[in-house]
């Protein structure tokens, strides 16, 4: 009986250490199981961390180089952008008189041109309206010096009545003021020349060809000698329009 007993536990024994076993490596099996689950979960964290980090840090960089192309085009722009101006006194550095229409940069305008309050900003749509109303002036010139012209060159000759001495020498020169100052009392007033005549400027003044046959004679400054002498008279020189008359210097 006490064989049997000893005999029944000692089936059981390496029974229970199985079981103790099989429960024993279940369990490393499941910690093994949990640890790779851990570990894919860590992997997975860390890899979607690392993609969020280099995403965002992408992102940023995206926004800096955006940024920073942004501002150069912006200062390119600047640096290329003009503004318009009309000039209200000549200027020397420009090398343009008042009046003109000018572009320039914001530095020089802001430096220069508004600090001494030397022009005045113009729109693009003033610009064009300047444009053409200076177009229409120097038109509207035109036609007045060729009409100028013309009455001026209607009349034959122009006499000057002065003193003289021997041989026909004059007591005081006939200048280029005097003939200037008697051209425009030929010149009517309802017209609408006078002005015009004042700013023309006399070019050459030389004898005839009556008075100088050999046709060499020079270029005058005045006239010291009774005779005829041809006179050029310039009278709007940006278009090149100018008027030849005679002008007859008499014994008073």
């Amino acid at each position: 009986m006490y064989f049997l007993l000893l005999l029944l536990l000692s089936c059981v024994a390496p029974l229970n250490g199985f079981i103790t076993t099989t429960t024993l490596f279940e369990k490393n099996k499941a910690l093994s199981a949990s640890a790779k689950l851990n570990g894919f979960i860590t992997t997975t964290t860390l890899f979607a961390k690392k993609n969020k980090a280099i995403s965002a840090s992408a992102k940023l960089n995206g926004f800096i180089t955006t940024t920073t192309l942004f501002a150069k085009k912006n200062k390119a722009l600047s640096a290329s952008a003009k503004f318009n101006v009309l000039l209200l006194r000549d200027n020397i550095q420009l090398k343009k008189q008042a009046g003109t229409v000018v572009q320039v940069s914001p530095l020089f305008w802001q430096n220069v041109l508004s600090k001494n309050m030397l022009g005045k900003l113009l729109t693009d749509i003033e610009v064009v309206s300047f444009t053409q109303e200076k177009k229409d002036i120097v038109e509207a010139k035109v036609v007045s010096a060729k009409a100028l012209k013309t009455l001026l060159e209607r009349k034959k000759s122009y006499d000057i009545k002065q003193k003289t001495g021997k041989e026909g020498k004059l007591f005081g020169a006939v200048t280029k003021k005097v003939i200037a100052t008697l051209l425009a009392a030929e010149i009517s007033e309802d017209k609408g020349f006078s002005n015009m005549l004042k700013s023309s400027k006399i070019l050459s003044i030389v004898a005839s060809d009556e008075d100088c046959p050999d046709a060499s004679c020079p270029n005058l400054s005045d006239i010291k000698q009774i005779g005829v002498y041809e006179i050029v008279l310039s009278i709007l020189p940006s278009s090149d329009i100018s008027a030849t008359v005679l002008v007859n210097i008499l014994e008073l």
